[in-house]
């Protein structure tokens, strides 16, 4: 009957919630790999940013004394800072927008979950409605038989 339909309806109602769910997430996954990854890059960027800036501190004094051999290579130690600090600023940009990223899909699982959960109660409420129909027919076959 139409209470049997409204149950077939919403089971796949639910199934198409659980597929969402579980896509989003693999993509959730997919960006906490992201985030991490980047977030790695990040750590060598300022440990290269951190041993360029140790080298050309070191470099510093030699400059003074050794004269334009020492003096090349300690600009040449700034350019590699310079361009460090960049790609630092870069892989943080990156790493903040891959959080946001991450932060969507968890609302939108949250999301599916709340829609599972509003689709698993219609269809508790069809099956209940289902059996109580059942029921009533079943009571008034027993009187029509009694009768």
């Amino acid at each position: 009957g139409s209470a049997h339909t409204f149950a077939q309806a919403l089971q796949q109602q639910l199934d198409a919630a659980i597929e969402v769910k579980g896509n989003l997430l693999m993509a959730g996954k997919a960006l906490l790999q992201k985030l991490s990854a980047e977030r790695q890059l990040r750590e060598t960027a300022e440990q290269a940013a951190a041993a360029a800036h140790t080298a050309q501190t070191e470099a510093g004094p030699g400059a003074a004394a050794g004269g334009a051999g020492h003096q090349a290579l300690g600009q040449q130690l700034q350019g590699q800072v310079a361009q460090l600090q960049t790609e630092l600023q870069a892989a943080k940009q990156r790493a903040a927008a891959a959080k946001v990223e991450a932060e969507e899909a968890v609302a939108a699982s949250q999301v599916a979950e709340a829609v599972k959960k509003v689709a698993e109660a219609h269809r508790d409420a069809a099956v209940g409605a289902r059996d109580c129909a059942i029921e009533q027919r079943n009571t008034a076959i027993l009187e029509r038989d009694a009768a």
